[in-house]
């Protein structure tokens, strides 16, 4: 319009059901920092050719060519293209919306405007924020914005500021606030950790918009830090000089409270002392309040006291004190165990842990421990490194269960540990079921909480050389095996791809293929070889003894059914004992299984004999059933079956339903109910007794086995009258 700079102005300006993206498109703006003064000194400019040249291909090329030019375009396009965040205060002006009402009058010059002004809004959104309504009476000159009234309401939320506000000058204004979600500050947190409460207080703030003065006390109502309770939180803050001090502070759980004083940089204010000083002072008692920092460690209240001080600065945090603790206990949520402190005593040293002190329980079996640790930086070197002790029996529900014995040694950082040292797991259980396995083997099988889509990692362990020692009287139970374990591991790695490494050999166990158990053949070294993965290579041979129904005829006959007789056929025949020899190698995932069987069978016929069957839709009932009941009664009397076998001094006992000696009719079943013990006598001789115990017509039958060589068995059956005998000599070649 042409008027100077000096040109007066008198408006009156009057707006209804106006649209801020109508302002926002008419003054032209685009981001927040556009409002903010850039400093004086110019910004030096690249030159053309500094931004390189895309060369495009000729029209003769040919579409696969013009396809691929295109993608590699599209990524350095995409490259140079800054990702979208959602930072704690919006950039993008175009997406502010919302109705309003305006009454100004506009005075002073056109270099000096002078604006008094009544607003009021309606639904406004900016990313984040949201208002149902504002209102805002003032006034704005030379450059400072006056609020005489100022209030916006979102559901039961409210603000109010009053006072001056300036882009260059002082500010000198009062803001008082109900229920301000905390939520809108986890864009500054770090992506492992989200706040949830209502924040109240009511604000002096002076100084500059770049160095803000703010005094205020503050109360958080319903707070939750990842997803944990955390009540009460009272204080009062100071902010200046990019610093926030804290004073008058109370953070506790069930309204007992720490005390924690002193003073922290806010970054993004450029503080003119970007060091930590806080100081600490937690309660035995409030010790759930480190339940804050990870689900896998849960604190109870406990006796003593912790006293901190945190220097150094965020990205290097020097920590000072003593930690004295007695009567504590922290659930160990991946063991689903109680880790118990009878005494705790540590000092902490900048960087380092030094624990003079330490005696309590985990699962029952007793540690004690001394040493040193970093906090924070895994290649701190340190004197003495933490070693615990451990001795006793151990119960960790649904990992083990019995003996143990061994040092472990801490290295690594409290962040970031890394275990060494060994144990002996001896005698006792492994309780892991083959989900644990096959889990492990993928990932880790818990994640600690989920917020908004966003993961909490647990805290990290990692192997470094952990050294097992397992058995002579180490018993696992996974999936088809059944056995004892006795050998060594070498552990390596993080948890979540752990590399174990080592050999661990089978002296005794039951084998599970198809319905039928297999007794692991103790003449020979059965092995597990563990190569880097928790997929082990098998090399195990076990052997069952099955019996086969022989038919010589049929004998005919009639069977009445109401005032019908049906005429029916039926078997005549004997049973005849089976051996068979499984041999099982490839890994656990995929093993493969080689069958044979004295007499011999067919791969056919000794898949039926061992319960194949169950996998065939068309197999008969009578079949069927047959394969069930060894699988059924394994189930049921395998922990049985242990204890009987460990208390009579056997090697195995096997108790299991058997059928009569033959059936009532064609179709009908009769079972029975059979036992069988086996004792080794030395590792290449072993004895063996079975008998159906209700079936008087079969007699009780004896076997002797001795293993001449790695290549010839001698099996010699007998009954208990001895008027039976049948000697095997078994040959084993391959080709």
């Amino acid at each position: 319009m042409g008027l100077t700079a000096t040109a007066p102005l008198d408006l009156n300006i009057g707006v209804s059901q106006g649209r801020l993206e109508t302002v926002v498109d008419g003054l032209g703006l685009t981001q927040v920092a556009d409002l903010v003064p850039t400093p004086s000194t110019p910004i030096p400019k690249g030159r053309a050719r500094d931004l390189g040249i895309i060369t495009l291909p000729g029209p003769n090329r040919g579409l696969s060519a013009k396809l691929a030019t295109y993608a590699q375009v599209s990524k350095q396009v995409a490259a140079r293209t800054p990702t979208t965040t959602v930072g704690l205060i919006p950039q993008d002006f175009r997406q502010l919306q919302g109705q309003f009402q305006l009454q100004a009058r506009l005075t002073g010059t056109t270099a000096r405007p002078r604006v008094r002004f009544d607003l009021a809004g309606q639904d406004w959104r900016w990313q984040q924020y949201q208002l149902e309504t504002l209102q805002a009476r003032g006034n704005y000159r030379d450059g400072s914005l006056t609020l005489e009234e100022s209030q916006a309401q979102y559901q039961e939320r409210t603000g109010r500021l009053t006072g001056t506000l300036a882009l260059n000058g002082a500010q000198d204004a009062q803001l008082e606030v109900q229920n301000l979600p905390l939520e809108l500050i986890n864009p500054l947190l770090p992506k492992t950790t989200r706040l949830t409460g209502d924040l109240s207080s009511q604000a002096q703030i002076r100084g500059t918009l770049r160095q803000p003065v703010v005094t205020a006390p503050v109360q958080v109502a319903a707070l939750q830090v990842n997803g944990r309770d955390l009540d009460p939180v009272t204080t009062r803050v100071n902010l200046q000089a990019g610093r926030l001090a804290l004073s008058q502070t109370q953070v506790g759980i069930n309204r007992r409270g720490a005390v924690v004083v002193g003073s922290l940089p806010i970054p993004i204010l450029n503080p003119s002392d970007p060091r930590l000083d806080l100081r600490v002072i937690l309660p035995g008692a409030d010790l759930p309040l480190l339940n804050l920092l990870s689900d896998q460690l849960v604190w109870q209240p406990a006796a003593g006291e912790a006293s901190l001080t945190v220097g150094g600065t965020f990205a290097d945090p020097q920590v000072d004190g003593v930690v004295s603790l007695q009567q504590a206990a922290v659930r160990v949520t991946r063991l689903g165990s109680d880790l118990v402190i009878n005494n705790l005593n540590a000092n902490l040293d900048r960087r380092v842990v030094r624990v003079a002190d330490f005696n309590g329980s985990l699962g029952g079996a007793a540690l004690t421990g001394q040493g040193e640790i970093p906090i924070r930086r895994p290649n701190l070197t340190v004197d003495n490194p933490l070693a615990v002790n451990v001795d006793g029996n151990i119960d960790l529900p649904r990992l083990y269960r019995g003996g143990i014995a061994g040092r472990l040694l801490f290295g690594g950082a409290l962040t970031e540990p890394v275990l060494g040292g060994g144990l002996i797991l001896n005698p006792g259980n492994l309780l892991l079921g083959l989900r644990d396995f096959q889990a492990l083997a993928q990932g880790p099988t818990t994640t600690v909480r989920a917020i908004n889509e966003t993961t909490v990692a647990s805290l990290p362990l990692s192997f470094r050389q952990f050294n097992i020692q397992l058995g002579p009287q180490f018993g696992v139970a996974v999936a088809s095996l059944n056995a004892r374990l006795d050998g060594s591991l070498a552990l390596n790695g993080p948890l979540d791809k752990l590399q174990p490494t080592g050999q661990v050999t089978l002296p005794q166990g039951l084998l599970e293929i198809g319905s039928a158990r297999f007794r692991i053949d103790p003449s020979r070294t059965n092995t597990l070889t563990f190569v880097g993965n928790t997929d082990p290579q098998l090399d195990i041979q076990a052997e069952a003894s099955v019996s086969d129904f022989v038919g010589t005829g049929s004998f005919g006959g009639l069977q009445r059914t109401g005032l019908t007789n049906i005429p029916v056929q039926l078997p005549l025949g004997r049973y005849e004992k089976i051996q068979i020899q499984a041999r099982v190698t490839g890994t656990a995932s995929r093993p493969d299984i080689e069958l044979r069987s004295s007499p011999p069978r067919d791969q056919v016929e000794i898949l039926a004999l061992i319960g194949g069957d169950l996998f065939n839709p068309a197999a008969q009932s009578s079949s069927l059933l047959t394969g069930l009941v060894p699988a059924l009664s394994g189930q049921l009397l395998s922990p049985i079956e242990r204890d009987l076998a460990a208390l009579l001094g056997l090697d195995e006992l096997n108790i299991g339903l058997a059928s009569l000696v033959a059936p009532s009719g064609p179709t009908t079943f009769g079972l029975g109910v059979g036992v069988e013990a086996v004792k080794d006598l030395s590792p290449v001789l072993s004895l063996s007794a079975s008998r159906n115990l209700t079936e008087n017509a079969l007699p009780a039958l004896f076997g002797l086995r001795y293993r001449l060589s790695d290549k010839i068995v001698l099996r010699l059956n007998t009954t208990e009258q001895f008027d039976e005998q049948v000697l095997y000599f078994q040959y084993d070649t391959r080709f």
